[in-house]
């Protein structure tokens, strides 16, 4: 692993996984989230759903306010499924964390909503930026959030 495993411009699942295995051996946990939070913020907006994605998905409790406050100070029109379900995943997931069951409910039904689209709203690739398959555990949950 490289020693800069916490500063990373972009976000993706292998820098996700790279980033998790660091911090589990982090002596000072917070710096090192404070300081990829940074490096992220001054990145492109789309990265900006990475990281409260991760926070929501991993048990990092003490990091929902800050993944809140990214979401709140990025949240603009996405263009993809993908990136709306993800957005709205990691609300419904704070929320039930928080015992907000009436707002997890509503972001849980609205990621629903993502994941069940068929096509995108680019006209000659209907298929890009959909919600996969490997997000099938992350559905059920949101299921279980709707009570659907």
């Amino acid at each position: 692993m490289s020693d800069d495993w916490y500063l990373n411009p972009t976000w993706n699942d292998q820098i996700a996984a790279t980033f998790e295995t660091g911090l589990e051996r982090a002596r000072h946990k917070e710096q090192y989230l404070r300081i990829q939070v940074g490096c992220l913020s001054k990145a492109k907006p789309l990265v900006t759903i990475e990281f409260p994605f991760f926070v929501a998905t991993t048990p990092l409790l003490s990091w929902h306010a800050r993944a809140l406050e990214i979401l709140d100070n990025h949240d603009y029109e996405l263009m993809f499924a993908v990136d709306r379900f993800r957005w709205q995943v990691s609300r419904a997931i704070i929320s039930a964390e928080s015992e907000n069951p009436g707002i997890a409910k509503s972001h849980a039904l609205k990621a629903i909503g993502e994941a069940e689209k068929s096509t995108s709203r680019i006209r000659n690739h209907p298929s890009v930026g959909l919600v996969g398959s490997k997000y099938e555990d992350v559905i059920a949950a949101m299921k279980r959030y709707a009570d659907v």
